[in-house]
């Protein structure tokens, strides 16, 4: 009883434990019932309940309860209405009653949409259309070679982007009272951004600007990167695989004529397929700090807020951990 108390997994069961261990310590009902805040007759028919049947007494039987006002199919047919349109549930009353032969509620449609595993979001965009498919899980299939080479210790794996900062916040969705609206301050400024690279630990090396990062900008960071290796492994550094993205900078003539100089140095530099973003962990990194790991108050100056990035960055693996499995 005791142990069910502690750790079931229903208040309803761990509450009712409870005041049968209170009853056996010698509690009245009267004092349970101002202990726990029920009626003394539900305290009595627990008692009575568990004498009878023992533990499973404490469990309310089949068929208790409000019948569903929906078959399980109904509830389907449901779902299946709310996808042709999903952002707006009252433009579907009247199709659900004309199929389902029943009036709902906004409240309703909401917890049947809930109990079959939706959940209200914001919608991501998307560029699948653009990209080459078979492109895209040619890379994927060898992103999980090299993700078990780097597992056995045998290469390193680091997944390189650039991010930038401003007083302008993204807007996060936001536990609010009823009836209050949080704002958040906004106003133009110059942009922070930061260079990365990032390991499926959460380790990172990053590089941040107070200006824009070109090609120039890019390569130096790379160079030091590079640099870093060696010296952290005394010279001889396991040879390391450098994912970026297609952006100019990293397709400039530039920055091309130095990869052989970085292949000389253990690094070798491998670029997504055109519209892959998913590809690069490092994004999961940009959007995190962006929409979860910033404080609220980061958006007071340009000052602020390049401190609390900071902050951030500095405790990736510590405070902040991604799991990527």
């Amino acid at each position: 009883m005791e142990q069910m108390y502690e750790f079931h997994s229903k208040s309803q069961i761990r509450e009712r434990c409870y005041g049968l261990l209170l009853s056996n310590e010698g509690y009245s009902m009267g004092m349970i019932s101002d202990k726990i805040n029920r009626h003394y007759q539900s305290i009595r028919n627990w008692i009575i309940s568990f004498e009878k049947d023992g533990v499973k007494g404490l469990f309310d039987k089949k068929g208790r309860g409000r019948k569903p006002k929906l078959t399980s199919k109904e509830c389907e047919t449901v779902c299946a209405i709310i996808e042709k349109e999903p952002r707006r549930i009252g433009e579907h009353l009247t199709e659900i009653q004309k199929q389902t032969a029943k009036l709902l509620s906004h409240s309703t449609i909401r917890r049947i949409l809930k109990k079959a595993g939706y959940s209200w979001r914001r919608m991501r965009r998307s560029v699948k259309g653009k990209r080459d498919e078979e492109d895209f899980q040619e890379f994927k299939s060898r992103l999980e070679g090299l993700k078990d080479l780097e597992d056995k210790g045998l290469i390193e794996l680091y997944f390189c982007d650039e991010s930038g900062f401003s007083t302008v916040p993204v807007v996060p969705y936001h536990w609010q009272k009823i009836g209050e609206q949080f704002t958040l301050p906004s106003s133009k400024s110059k942009r922070y951004n930061v260079l990365g690279f990032m390991k499926r630990d959460s380790s990172v090396q990053t590089y941040g600007f107070q200006g824009s990062i070109d090609s120039k900008c890019a390569i130096a960071c790379i160079d030091d990167f590079c640099e870093q290796r060696l010296k952290r492994f005394n010279g001889k550094a396991p040879q390391a695989y450098v994912i970026i993205d297609n952006a100019p900078i990293h397709n400039s003539k530039a920055f091309k004529a130095k990869e052989k100089n970085w292949l000389q140095k253990g690094v070798i530099i491998l670029r997504l397929p055109p519209y892959s973003p998913e590809l690069n962990y490092i994004e999961i990194l940009w959007r995190k700090i962006k929409y979860e790991w910033l404080p609220l108050d980061s958006y007071e100056s340009y000052e602020i807020l390049v401190k609390k990035v900071n902050y951030v960055i500095d405790n990736i693996g510590k405070n902040f951990i991604i799991n990527f499995g």
